[in-house]
């Protein structure tokens, strides 16, 4: 639920009419605030009348002592007593939104006979209207109705009994520790009429089923753990031992593995040496063989050239016999 508004005339040191509306500025956009104020200037009236509004009934008068008053003995625990003292009569008021998600408005009020300040105090009665009276909204739902009837038709859109709102709602000092102390049930019946009942289920259900799931992991980790006996001090020790070989014998191998790397890639290197040296004696040999094959030709070539020398000289004799001869 949700306190729309909250309105009270002449109760307790509060007198004539006067009304607290959240739906207005500056309260609507406060977020938090405080009602502060003197002794006596009517700071738990605004709360009383609330609870008086919703449950006929406020926190204080249930610790107020037993005794009388006025003619007809009224009891200290008797909500008329909350009529400011000489007023002819009283109501408190409040506009909610409830449960259901709709705008009621309860309503208490309380007179003296004749509407005369010296009248006897009459029995209170009580109404809940479908929406805020402010808005014109008064459609009655309980007319005429018995104020048990009323009662039970605001605690169905408040969602919460007297106790459970004293208690989480409009805590009395000192009483926050009880909510706290509360049994689970009573704490999980205020949270969820406080929270909405689909949001309250959705989050006790993501809650079980999250507390069930690491119940399950827990006892899958347990079951894990019964086959795994803790080792003695000296089974721990001859296991170090091992381990300590184990680790000399993996750095003796990896330093034979560097050595071997080494002389692989010393092989290697062999390997590309001799191929190398094999194709330069192929190639020495082939042009050993071609150099052989040009030696025979350049003899060859050697003589012509021989040949043609002693053939010019041979031709310029017979040129010079033949001009001599012609002459």
């Amino acid at each position: 639920m949700r306190i729309l508004r909250i309105t009270l005339e002449n109760l307790a040191s509060l007198s004539g009419r006067h009304s607290v509306d959240f739906t207005r500025e500056p309260l609507r956009s406060a977020g938090l605030f405080a009602i502060i104020g003197p002794t006596g200037s009517g700071k738990s009236t605004l709360l009383d009348a609330m609870c008086l509004a919703l449950y006929d009934d406020t926190p204080r008068l249930k610790l107020a002592p037993s005794r009388g008053e006025e003619v007809n003995q009224l009891s200290q625990q008797d909500t008329r007593g909350l009529l400011r003292r000489g007023a002819a009569a009283g109501m408190a008021e409040v506009a909610f939104v409830g449960v259901d998600g709709q705008t009621w408005t309860a309503q208490w009020k309380v007179r003296r006979a004749r509407n005369k300040a010296d009248g006897q105090l009459q029995q209170s009665t009580m109404a809940l209207y479908r929406g805020n009276l402010q808005d014109g909204q008064d459609e009655q739902l309980q007319t005429g109705g018995k104020k048990t009837e009323v009662l039970a038709a605001i605690l169905e859109r408040v969602g919460l009994t007297f106790d459970q709102f004293t208690r989480a709602v409009l805590l009395a000092q000192n009483e926050f520790s009880a909510f706290l102390k509360s049994k689970d049930e009573e704490r999980a019946a205020i949270l969820e009429a406080l929270t909405g009942t689909e949001l309250f289920r959705a989050v006790s259900k993501a809650v079980y089923e999250r507390t069930k799931q690491l119940n399950d992991d827990l006892k899958n980790l347990q079951m894990r753990l019964q086959g795994h006996v803790p080792l003695s001090d000296a089974d721990r020790a001859d296991l170090d031992q091992q381990w300590d070989a184990v680790n000399a014998e993996l750095r003796s191998a990896d330093e034979q593995q560097k050595k071997w790397e080494t002389q692989h890639k010393w092989y290697q290197r062999l390997t590309k040496l001799q191929a190398d040296d094999e194709r330069a004696s192929n190639s020495l040999q082939d042009a050993t063989a071609l150099n052989q094959q040009a030696a025979t030709a350049r003899h060859q070539l050697a003589i012509r050239e021989q040949i043609q020398r002693e053939a010019r000289g041979l031709v310029q004799q017979l040129d010079g016999a033949t001009s001599r001869r012609n002459q």
